[in-house]
C-alpha cells in the first residue's frame, strides 16, 4: 500500500481528509466504481477495471471511516482476453451488472456479479455478449427493477442504446 493524506473535503463518505491508496496494478484509466454499502464504520465499493495485459478485473474496497484506512479483497481476473470501457449499475444489495469491451474489435459483454462485504469476496454468475463488433464506451442504467439500458459505441462507431432484462431468480440476462 502507498498512502498520502490531504486536507480536501471529502465529507459525502464521512473522511476528514483524502485518503489515497494504491492497491492495484492498471495499465489503463478504465475504471468504474459503485458503492455497494456504508454503515457507521465501514464504506464498502466494488471496482472495475482493466488490468495486467488489459484483462478485465474487479476487486471489493473496504473504507475504514473512523481511521481512514482503505484495504482491498484480491483482485479476481473476470476476463482474460479484454476489459475496458467498464460501466456498473446495481441490481440488488449484493447483486451488480457490469457492462464492458473486449477490446477495439472483439465486441461488448454484460456480466452479473455477487458481492459479499463479509468476506470481501467477488463473484461472477454469469456472462452475456451484447454486441460482436464493438461495446466501447458503455453507459448502463438502471431503468426498474428488472429492466437495464445500455448506452455504447456499436458497430462503425455508431451510438447504440440497448435495453436487457435480468431475470433475478435464475441470474441470467
Amino acid at each position: 500500500f502507498t498512502t498520502t493524506k490531504s486536507n480536501a473535503d471529502t465529507s459525502g463518505i464521512g473522511l476528514k481528509n483524502k485518503t489515497t491508496t494504491q492497491f492495484y496494478n492498471t495499465t489503463t484509466a478504465f475504471n468504474s466504481l459503485i458503492n455497494i454499502s456504508s454503515d457507521a464504520n465501514y464504506a464498502y465499493f466494488l471496482n472495475s477495471y482493466s488490468g495486467e495485459e488489459t484483462d478485465g478485473y474487479d476487486v471489493m474496497i473496504r473504507v475504514n471511516l473512523s481511521n481512514q484506512v482503505i484495504d482491498n479483497s484480491t483482485p479476481i481476473e473476470t476476463d482474460t482476453v479484454g476489459g475496458n470501457s467498464m460501466s456498473l449499475e446495481r441490481i440488488d444489495d449484493n447483486h451488480f451488472l457490469k457492462a464492458y469491451s473486449k477490446g477495439d474489435s472483439s465486441g461488448g459483454r454484460l456480466m452479473i456479479m455477487e458481492t459479499n462485504i463479509s468476506n470481501m469476496s467477488v463473484i461472477n454468475l454469469t456472462s452475456y455478449a451484447f454486441s460482436s463488433l464493438r461495446g466501447k464506451a458503455n453507459s448502463l442504467k438502471k431503468h426498474n427493477t428488472t429492466h437495464y439500458a445500455l448506452a455504447f459505441d456499436g458497430a462503425a462507431t455508431n451510438g447504440t442504446i440497448m435495453l436487457f432484462a435480468v431475470d433475478t431468480n435464475a441470474w441470467t440476462i
